[in-house]
């Protein structure tokens, strides 16, 4: 991952100073090709490509840091940061007590600390994931879609996944690989900055704005289009780096989720209900920073497809899973099943499971 990374950064420096280069050819007096100076051009400012090589590392391995400063609480601080909700160590709802005791009845049988637990309450779609340094200080993050529209195998098999992540140590890779992402895009948001100051509306007469900087304006405009235009090759560097590290880790965990549930039905059925979505129309996380952890949620959080996609494809997944391929469950698949499954109740019954013991103290 380490290699990767550096590549990403050394094509993003080269870019930048080509982005540069261009720019003062453009708008820079005495600035010309030449086939005698160094880099083809001459005219330009003492140590120039120098000087733009320190600040694009700066930004980059800067911004990387500074991330993964933030994230250094672990799981809490990204559930914080992504607006997720804790879960009550005795929840009042039934879908948030079942996760809270398939959490609990995991944690036992793995011999392993019970992670913290956080809920994405404004989203509708099904996913969940895992972050943290350790299985010490994990969160485990579900949506308020996956509470909803899965049943508690289905639940445990999505969640035996996360888990997997923890115990095998992803979760401390996928911080590492949120660091790094974050600071190649940090370039990328850099020029949007500057195109963004640039705006032609902030050198109207009304605006107050002094029109002699205008043609500055302009040029910092030029600039921040280039710089976004090598940006989008660090955006890309950046989610082949996810894509590449991810992808392997995902088979891995699903394995390892069956292998934990010893039912192949609760993570696989749960997949085919991902895939009959998908196939339907899709669906994205809505909150912030969901695409920097693209790669540690059970699907990926956008459409990205092929050489991008962090994940595999949900339909190898699944043929993995089940060991053959299976169709996938659309919306009027489960509905039906469940009117058949549970055809008196106004709404679902309690899970036997999820119902805690009480006992008669007069025997």
């Amino acid at each position: 991952m380490v290699v990767l990374f550096a590549l990403a950064v050394t094509g993003v420096v080269v870019g930048v100073n080509a982005a540069c280069t261009l720019a003062f050819l453009a708008f820079y007096p005495g600035t010309h090709l030449s086939s005698g100076a160094t880099f083809g051009v001459a005219g330009l400012p003492p140590l120039f490509h120098l000087t733009n090589t320190a600040i694009v590392l700066l930004f980059v391995l800067g911004g990387a840091l500074v991330e993964w400063s933030r994230l250094s609480e672990g799981g809490v601080a990204v559930a914080r940061l992504l607006g997720a909700r804790a879960l009550a160590a005795e929840p009042t709802d039934a879908g948030e007590r079942r996760l809270r005791n398939i959490a609990e009845e995991m944690a036992v049988a793995a011999g392993a600390p019970v992670p913290k637990l956080f809920l994405l309450d404004d989203e509708p779609a099904i996913n969940a994931c895992a972050v943290g340094h350790d299985a010490r200080d994990a969160a485990v993050i579900v949506t308020r879609g996956a509470l909803r529209r899965l049943n508690r195998d289905e639940l445990q098999g999505v969640f035996a996944h996360e888990y997997a992540h923890v115990l095998h140590g992803d979760v401390r890779l996928n911080l590492t690989l949120t660091a790094y992402v974050y600071g190649i895009l940090i370039v990328h948001q850099f020029g949007r900055a500057l195109l963004g100051w640039a705006h032609p509306q902030r050198f109207h007469p009304t605006s107050g704005e002094d029109p002699r900087a205008l043609p500055l304006a302009i040029a910092a405009a030029v600039l921040g289009a280039a710089i976004m235009a090598v940006g989008a090759v660090g955006w890309l560097a950046a989610r082949l780096l996810q894509a590449a590290v991810s992808r392997q880790r995902e088979f891995l965990a699903d394995a390892t989720a069956v292998r934990f549930t010893r039912l192949p039905d609760g993570l696989g059925n749960a997949l085919r209900k991902l895939a009959g979505v998908e196939r339907a129309r899709g669906e994205r996380l809505l909150g912030p920073g969901t695409g920097l952890l693209a790669h540690a949620w059970l699907v990926a959080p956008g459409r990205l497809a092929g050489w991008l996609a962090t994940h595999p494809p949900l339909a190898e997944r699944i043929r993995r899973i089940f060991g053959r391929p299976m169709r996938a469950i659309t919306e009027d698949d489960a509905r039906r099943a469940q009117a058949v499954d549970e055809p008196v109740h106004a709404r679902p019954a309690p899970d036997p499971r999820d119902v805690p013991l009480e006992f008669d103290p007069r025997g």
